[in-house]
């Protein structure tokens, strides 16, 4: 068991299934990993969800006073202020916005197959500043991680919710 195996969903949801109750699972269960290493999500935080769906991640973010945006191809949640319509590969934020970026099932190949996931991780770093965390849930990569995204200590590419952390 690593350091950062704290518990949660013995079962990988749906990649469509964003009901209540598996939400605030994933948002439990990300608190727990991000806790292991010293980060609490409050109002200092900028945070960006990549493939917001139906806004309810957010909508838990937003409770705690995360400052947060959500970007999904077909957003199925409140459009303003916190979601918009955009693709991971071509995010229109600056450089370094971002403290932390999560993201759930963006990366399922069998589901999406009109996507560039190089890109996509290139973008991730982009806007997330350095030092800074992406918390990648349920997901699995079929291309390299870039070298400035660098898995954290006690987490694998495996586990349910690796964390990479934005290096110079």
């Amino acid at each position: 068991m690593s350091d950062l195996d704290v518990g949660g969903p013995s079962y990988i949801p749906n990649w469509e299934d964003s009901s209540p109750q598996s939400v605030k699972n994933r948002m439990e269960y990300t608190e727990r990993a991000l806790h292991r290493l010293g980060v609490t999500l409050d109002e200092k935080t900028v945070a960006l969800e990549i493939g917001s769906g139906k806004g309810l991640f957010l909508k838990l973010l937003e409770e705690k006073g995360v400052q947060v945006v959500g970007v999904d191809a077909h957003p199925r949640g409140p459009r303003e202020p916190t979601q918009m319509k955009g693709r991971v590969e071509d995010l229109r934020f600056a450089d370094n916005t971002f403290d932390i970026v999560f993201s759930a099932g963006v990366f399922d190949a069998d589901v999406y197959e009109q996507q560039d996931q190089q890109k996509m991780l290139q973008e991730i770093a982009r806007v997330l500043r350095p030092g800074g965390l992406y918390a990648a849930y349920v997901e699995v990569f079929g291309v390299p991680i870039p070298e400035n995204l660098k898995l954290m200590p006690g987490t694998t590419r495996r586990s349910l919710s690796p964390i990479y952390q934005k290096v110079a």
